[in-house]
């Protein structure tokens, strides 16, 4: 199944009796964990506006870059099944950054165009 790691639960997680405060304490766990994600996503698209202005100031160098990409979702499918989970997972949510950070290179490279013709 697509997303479930494979890896065994922490020690003595599988084998408790979930109450519905053990509930609450996951939850707000994962709530923490889904804060860092959006934390460290925030921080991965605004890397992706330094690259794109990086790539205007290098001839405007086109924003997909395939072998580069390529490479990068090979490296999130291996960090996947060195973790233990789907590796197809990975590589679905590399999609979908990398599809984000396209977007995010477009806008700053048409922004900052629309700027330089303003003056």
């Amino acid at each position: 199944m697509v997303g479930i790691p494979r890896k065994p639960p922490e020690r003595g997680l599988a084998m408790r009796r979930c109450t519905g405060d053990g509930l609450v304490k996951l939850g707000k766990r994962l709530a923490r964990i889904d804060r860092h994600l959006v934390a460290i996503l925030a921080k991965r698209m605004s890397l992706a506006m330094e690259v794109a202005r990086c790539k205007i100031n290098n001839g405007n160098e086109p924003i997909l870059r395939k072998k580069t990409e390529e490479q990068r979702r090979a490296q999130w499918m291996a960090w996947a099944r060195q973790e233990g989970f789907d590796p197809e997972f990975a590589r679905t949510i590399f999609n979908v950054v990398l599809a984000e950070s396209c977007r995010v290179q477009i806008d700053t490279k048409e922004g900052d165009k629309a700027r330089r013709n303003a003056r």
